[in-house]
């Protein structure tokens, strides 16, 4: 099964590939950690596989620029500055830290042991916040973005950094904080949306940094198809789980984490 699929031509492999970036980009379910284990099922070529990456990232990045198009408008030019602010303060923290020690990662722990860990834990820790965002009395106080302190958005900053580790999941690490800090599922996400803005364009252009010499203009179809399969699947997952999130808790993902996560650290 699995040799059949590595004999799918560039073009489909970059389809598929994009299709699972713009699917679980923003779903808490970790986009690193499947395109990892995709990428190694589809025998994707590891010399563009770094550049590739960048252009599906930036087709789920465009998807919510592209929905949330109103709004993102009224935030830069009708004096959402508060907002803006918080997206900035949230995004540091991850910024310095990924600087700073985003080769050392990329070394150290994109392997499967590692990613597999980080499904699990992370899985538990959804579980874990979700009975308390159930059983609290009056546990959600932030209802809109427009509540978000500073303060709030520093905190959810400090726990993205664990986003860092691959297969953590950066919005899994967002909404799941912006929950345990008083967040309702639905700010959690959509703040969850707004800050990946800032994040996926800064590792975009990191990444381009780490892997320009391997980018030539042969490449130019494979990383379209790609952009553009992952554009198309991530408009369609934002509108989904913004219908989701306001009617069901994130246990699903939770117990899909955790059999993901399973099966890593078994077979591969």
């Amino acid at each position: 099964m699995i040799d059949w699929l590595k004999s799918f031509s560039p073009e489909i492999k970059a389809m598929l590939l994009g299709i699972v970036e713009g699917t679980t980009e923003f779903l808490p379910v970790s986009s690193t950690g499947h395109l990892i284990m995709f990428g190694e099922i589809l025998s994707f070529a590891e010399d563009t596989a770094p550049a590739f990456d960048i252009s599906i990232q930036m087709g789920a990045m465009l998807a919510i620029i592209w929905f949330y198009r109103t709004e993102i408008k009224e935030i830069f030019f009708f004096n959402q500055r508060q907002l803006l602010l918080n997206i900035l303060i949230a995004f540091l923290p991850v910024a310095i830290v990924g600087f700073c020690f985003g080769k050392i990662i990329l070394n150290v722990l994109f392997s499967s042991t590692p990613v597999g860990l980080a499904f699990i834990f992370g899985g538990f820790f959804i579980l874990f916040v979700e009975r308390k965002y159930e059983k609290t009395t009056n546990f959600v106080k932030i209802k809109k973005l427009e509540q978000i302190s500073r303060n709030d958005a520093f905190k959810v900053g400090l726990v993205q950094i664990l986003s860092l580790f691959p297969g953590t999941s950066r919005s899994g690490a967002v909404i799941v904080a912006g929950m345990f800090f008083g967040m309702s599922r639905h700010t959690a996400t959509k703040f969850s949306f707004f800050l990946a803005l800032p994040v996926i364009f800064a590792a975009g252009l990191y990444s381009l940094f780490l892997s320009w010499s391997a980018i030539t203009v042969n490449d130019l179809p494979i990383f379209t198809i790609g952009f553009l399969s992952s554009f198309l699947s991530a408009l369609i997952v934002i509108r989904w789980l913004i219908n989701f999130v306001q009617k069901r808790s994130l246990r699903v993902f939770a117990w899909y984490r955790i059999a993901m996560g399973l099966i890593i650290l078994i077979f591969w």
